[in-house]
């Protein structure tokens, strides 16, 4: 089963540096998060998960569990227009 969805990756600064162990948030390995453990590995750094279910993932972010949360799905623009808590 393939779909097609909106996803970003949102990290804290300096966090996807290659060599560094990064936390992500992930409902189970072979989820929605895989493009994102996927894309944090070509990037050189060292993927994490973080078990957190989807609803969980950015509170988790937001009390620095997590170091980067893959935020997909079509109300993505939604969430990206309001802040988040812990980002930038």
């Amino acid at each position: 089963m393939a779909a097609i969805v909106p996803g970003v990756l949102v990290a804290r600064p300096g966090a996807l540096l290659p060599g560094h162990a990064v936390r992500i948030a992930c409902s189970n390995l072979t989820g929605p998060e895989l493009p994102a453990l996927l894309g944090v590995d070509l990037l050189g750094a060292t993927a994490r998960p973080v078990p957190a279910a989807r609803q969980a993932a950015l509170a988790a972010f937001s009390g620095d569990a997590v170091d980067v949360v893959f935020l997909h799905g079509h109300l993505v623009t939604e969430r990206l227009g309001a802040p988040i808590d812990g980002c930038c």
